[in-house]
């Protein structure tokens, strides 16, 4: 009897599948009914009328039927996108606000199920604008009318994919500086919440010091407008970023303290978990309904569930349930690293870990000491971290390029204070909500915030230190598909040494047999045993991280960079990196946002030389402001070049300065000289040192690099003139080329 339910929900599964094949829309629906019933047999598996292990094909099948729906659903949305972007500019959209996010100097309004004047949905809509009009709250209903335009993808290897990340959301399009007119108001619920809110960040305003607003900000409510981007790549550089995100954490510690706290009221168990659930699921739209919120939220409430059938709750069944759930709405969230981060640190902790416990499990006996029981805590909470560790190596390097060798160590000191800290701020702040309202002195909270601030310092006193330390960080750049392949293979081959060594006798038995050295007779004590299989997993996590190091080509590759108005080329060959200019007119932040990225994306640590054809705007602002990032580091780049002919140039102060603060050789070249880097070679054509020309672009670099039979010839901004002179200087001998990067971004 417990087999049937599974059972029949695989054959619901295959169906779905089935049916999700054809094209009329009646068969749709019988596609979308196959799919509640399964998941209302996976409900029913998980209550415990189904056998464990026979929900595992029912979750794999679940998520396919539903993922090949909403993907159809999906399709259709982004096909018809730029119909709407037009009825947005001429008629106009309705919709409800679901979010409101205020970044740097603007407002991003999400607004779901946006309608166009036919009465078509047109998907969502993400609104920027300078200016939000008054009462208008998550919740409402507006119109919106002005020039959209569909969500671009990312332009250059590295770089952030907006379309990527609002697709996952269900965003297609984004307008700018529209219309907005409030049709009608939010509801009763929404608007409490947002007072809700806007009270608590005002108290939390009014007890936090000014350094540690935007962290406690981001991980009480969920924004992130305060929070700086030095503390952001601080807490990167540690590996702590989790801790700024709205995650299992913060739900799973909101929802036992409520439930408990309404136990101890001796409120009946089912209206504890009913009112403990209701207020996590507004706590989660409070702070923005992120996929790791909604994933801690469902799984709560799950083991509220359980706690009421006086059953208790799967870990790895019920985050399958919440990824089923999420993937209902956002079937293309796990492309996203947040989902994946989030989801793979569930999946490290519910499978990974115990069967590494099983293997170095310290045996609990009566009447044992405290000393034993903080080494079986300190054991557990280290390979928990390296569970971690390992499952999300591969999830960082893939989205980020880079991996923080020592997060391992600092977790171990941060999360045992993660509790205390957001319990001790949660606190903080209710307290002074109160006495506001009582209209009370804030002398008492300001007293309990205390504690935070101390423990918050100590977070970043220890990213600082990880942060001199040597090769804090190891650039991966993003492996391919092979070494993620190795990489799982490993994994998993290890997963199953350890289910082997676990299962094929007792603990006890097995630890008497193993104590006895073979070749010496003694007997090895249970600490030898456990450092060993630590050990193996140190040599595991280092292993693993540098089987995700990029493998290098020994091929050229060419990146001839999208930077607006502007000129940005990235050349490599084997392990030499050379880049040519690298600057925009009317682009700011290349050099963070694109420049940066792709530097990563293709592992990349330090380029070993950068020309700078001539110093116009267009030619170097993303370069300097990758030195200014810099801040007197140590140096990322070996050598800086420009053209000797225009030295004089004044232009050239700002580079000059930059290149000393940061320690980086400052070479001046003419015509004639060459540099050969790994496989490229690369010669200077013009100018000569006393060139006639006295305009800064007619005295550009032109360079010619060669690469065994392939050549291409860079010209950088010169003129007509210019070339004209090159031709009569060369002919066909240099100039001709396999590839022209026409002159001054091919204008006449």
């Amino acid at each position: 009897m417990k087999r049937r339910p599974c059972l029949l929900a695989a054959i619901c599964a295959l169906c779905a599948q089935l049916l999700t094949l054809c094209v009329p829309e009646w068969v749709f629906a019988a596609a979308m009914a196959a799919a509640a019933l399964e998941i209302g047999l996976y409900i029913y598996g998980l209550t415990g009328g189904a056998w464990k292990y026979m929900l595992l094909p029912v979750i794999f099948l679940t998520f396919l039927s539903i993922f090949s729906l909403q993907v159809r659903e999906s399709s259709r949305m982004e096909e018809a996108a730029p119909a709407v972007c037009q009825d947005c500019g001429s008629e106009g959209l309705t919709g409800y606000i679901t979010r409101i996010e205020e970044k740097k100097d603007s407002w991003f309004l999400y607004m779901e199920d946006a309608v166009c004047g036919d009465g078509n949905s047109g998907g969502g809509l993400l609104v920027i604008t300078d200016s939000l009009p008054q009462e208008l709250i998550s919740g409402c209903k507006v119109f919106v009318k002005g020039s959209a335009e569909v969500i671009p993808s990312a332009a250059n290897p590295g770089q952030f994919d907006s379309k990527s990340y609002y697709k996952a959301q269900g965003y297609f399009i984004r307008c700018f500086s529209p219309e907005i007119r409030i049709l009608e108001k939010a509801g009763r619920l929404d608007q409490l919440l947002y007072q809700f809110k806007s009270y608590a960040k005002r108290s939390l305003y009014g007890i936090a010091c000014q350094q540690d607003l935007g962290v406690f900000d981001a991980m009480l409510l969920g924004d992130k407008e305060e929070l700086g981007q030095d503390i952001k790549e601080l807490f990167q550089i540690g590996g702590i970023s989790h801790i700024l995100a709205i995650s299992g954490l913060h739900i799973s510690f909101i929802g036992m303290v409520l439930f408990r706290l309404f136990r101890k009221l001796r409120l009946p168990m089912l209206l504890s978990a009913a009112f403990s659930g209701f207020i996590l699921v507004c706590y989660t739209k409070i702070t923005g309904n992120s996929v790791s919120a909604q994933r801690a939220c469902v799984m709560m409430l799950l083991r509220f569930g359980a706690l009421c059938m006086g059953r208790s709750a799967d870990m790895l069944s019920s985050m399958a349930l919440a990824w089923i759930f999420i993937s209902l709405r956002y079937p293309w969230q796990i492309t996203q690293a947040g989902c994946q981060l989030s989801f793979g640190a569930i999946v490290a902790v519910g499978m990974l870990l115990p069967l590494w416990e099983k293997n170095v499990q310290i045996p609990k006996k009566k009447g044992e000491g405290k000393s034993k029981k903080m080494m079986r805590r300190i054991c557990s909470a280290t390979l928990c971290s390296m569970a971690v560790q390992l499952l999300t190596f591969p999830i960082l390097a893939w989205h980020f390029f880079q991996i923080s060798l020592y997060a391992l160590f600092i977790n171990l000191l941060v999360l045992p204070l993660t509790g205390p800290l957001f319990g001790t701020l949660l606190l903080a702040v209710a307290a002074a909500s109160l006495f506001r309202y009582l209209g009370w002195s804030l002398f008492i909270p300001r007293v309990l915030i205390l504690p935070t601030h101390f423990i918050m310092t100590f977070y970043r006193r220890l990213c600082s230190f990880s942060a001199g330390l040597p090769g804090h960080t190891l650039t991966t750049g993003r492996p391919q598909w092979w070494q993620l392949l190795a990489y799982a293979g490993v994994l998993v081959g290890f997963a199953l040494l350890c289910l082997y060594r676990g299962r094929r006798r007792s603990l006890v038995m097995e630890q008497e047999q193993s104590r006895v050295n073979l070749r010496t007779g003694r007997r090895r004590t249970e600490a030898a045993e456990r450092m060993l299989f630590f050990g193996i997993v140190f040599l595991l996590l280092a292993g693993g991280a540098r089987l995700l190091l990029r493998v290098q080509s020994d091929g050229l590759i060419v990146v001839f960079m999208d930077v607006g108005q502007g000129d940005g080329i990235f050349l490599m060959s084997g392990g030499t990196a050379l880049f040519i200019d690298g600057g925009s007119a009317n682009l700011s932040g290349i050099g963070t946002y694109r420049i940066r990225p792709l530097l990563l994306y293709y592992g990349v640590s330090h380029v070993d030389a950068w020309f700078l054809t001539h110093p116009d705007q267009d030619h170097f602002s993303g370069f300097l402001e990758l030195m200014e990032e810099a801040g007197g580091a140590s140096p990322w780049v070996d050598r800086v070049l420009i053209g000797a002919a225009d030295r004089e140039n004044s232009k050239w102060q700002k580079v000059r300065d930059a290149v000393s603060q940061n320690r980086v050789s400052l070479f001046y070249i003419e015509a004639g000289v060459s540099l050969q880097a790994g496989n490229i070679s690369l010669e200077c054509l013009y100018p000569q040192k006393r060139e006639a020309f006295t305009e800064s672009n007619d005295l550009s670099l032109v360079l010619r690099l060669e690469y065994g039979a392939f050549s291409m010839l860079l010209m950088g901004d010169v003129g007509a003139e210019a070339e004209q002179l090159l031709c009569g200087r060369y002919g066909s001998e240099k100039l001709a080329c396999s590839l022209l990067k026409v002159a001054h971004h091919g204008s006449r």
